[in-house]
């Protein structure tokens, strides 16, 4: 995992905020496991509309609401939350 965090790639896992960008072999070597072009790794990318629910977040714990109250105010938006597809 350091290794590919040391080239720019995700170590794995989801984060809410962000997206990944696989990046594929350039030779076009295909995967034998997967039977696609081989993917070096995942770039991390930013998530532009889940960014602007994480800033206000941190814009609201600022402000010196509650995580209570911080989600109820999500709720009454009708946020979306994160999704373990």
């Amino acid at each position: 995992m350091r290794g590919a965090v040391e080239r720019g790639y995700s170590a794995g896992g989801r984060v809410y905020g962000y997206g990944s960008i696989p990046e594929l072999d350039q030779t076009g070597a295909i995967d034998r496991k997967t039977g696609q072009t081989r993917v070096f790794g995942k770039r991390p990318e930013i998530n532009p509309e889940q960014a602007a629910v994480v800033q206000e977040i941190f814009s609201l714990w600022v402000d010196g609401l509650s995580v209570i109250n911080i989600a109820h105010r999500l709720n009454q938006k009708n946020q979306e939350p994160p999704h373990n597809a």
